[in-house]
């Protein structure tokens, strides 16, 4: 549900939203490489979370995708890392970077808040790269 607030006169929603950056893995992870340790780094910031999932409910592999928080300055460039390393083999699946493009948005409408800028990578396989979606 979404509830509806006034804003500069108008009629905004509630919606959230946080600046920073999104890697998409168009492809699964097969189950046999979990857990995974999944890092991405953008504007000297890193973060890591540990996937793994208490059930697989009889999947072969799961999708996964990463996200770092970032501090409001704007639209810009930012250079985005992510390593994917299997910690029960201690290998690297991943290791690959690119460039994107924090841009505005507003998820409850120009004049409404918040304002946040947002980039959204996915990585291909092929060339080993993230590009902006």
């Amino acid at each position: 549900m979404l509830l509806a607030t006034s804003c500069a006169g108008r009629d905004c929603t509630l919606v959230g939203c946080v600046t920073g950056v999104t890697v998409d893995f168009a492809k699964g992870f097969a189950v046999g490489d979990l857990p995974l340790n999944v890092t991405i780094c953008a504007d000297d910031v890193c973060n890591t979370t540990t996937v793994d999932p208490t059930s697989t409910n009889g999947q072969t592999s799961i999708p996964v995708f990463a996200q770092l928080a970032l501090d409001d300055r704007g639209e810009r460039d930012v250079a985005v890392r992510v390593e994917v390393r299997s910690t029960s083999s201690a290998t690297v699946l991943i290791d690959a970077g690119g460039t994107g493009q924090l841009r505005r948005n507003q998820p409850n409408g120009k004049g409404c808040d918040p304002v946040c800028y947002t980039a959204s990578l996915t990585y291909d396989e092929a060339s080993n790269t993230l590009t902006q979606r």
